[in-house]
């Protein structure tokens, strides 16, 4: 199953001596997938992708807009993993805005990919 798609201006890319990838990201833009939809699509200054553990990270004036909902989470640095529950872990002013209004000056907020949900890591955990 798709966890996302990933584009960038230049790369590092790693490949151990078993195969696995991982790759280190500048300029990078692309999308996230929830329930094999394309779920919104992301911006940020720099990034690092681990296909083999399934984790994308990024960094730097991040930027998330939901496709489905119209919202858009500001951050310093996003991790997402594309195994398990498949949760957005931004971090590092923490800005969302939707029609509802804005969520800013928090610190971490984790959210499905869509945007759709989210709340403190606490909070979130119990939904």
């Amino acid at each position: 199953m798709k966890g996302w798609i990933v584009y960038w201006q230049t790369a590092v890319v790693h490949i151990k001596d078993n195969g696995d990838q991982s790759a280190d990201l500048h300029v990078v833009h692309g999308s996230l997938f929830q329930k094999q939809q394309e779920a919104s699509q992301f911006q940020s200054q720099t990034g690092s992708s681990d296909q083999n553990l399934g984790v994308l990270k990024m960094s730097g004036r991040v930027v998330l807009r939901s496709l489905p909902n119209n919202a858009i989470l500001r951050c310093d640095h996003v991790e997402y993993s594309s195994k398990g529950d498949r949760i957005v872990k931004a971090s590092g002013n923490v800005q969302v805005q939707g029609e509802w209004g804005t969520v800013s000056g928090l610190q971490e907020v984790w959210s499905t990919p869509d945007l759709k949900t989210f709340g403190t890591p606490d909070v979130f955990q119990k939904q």
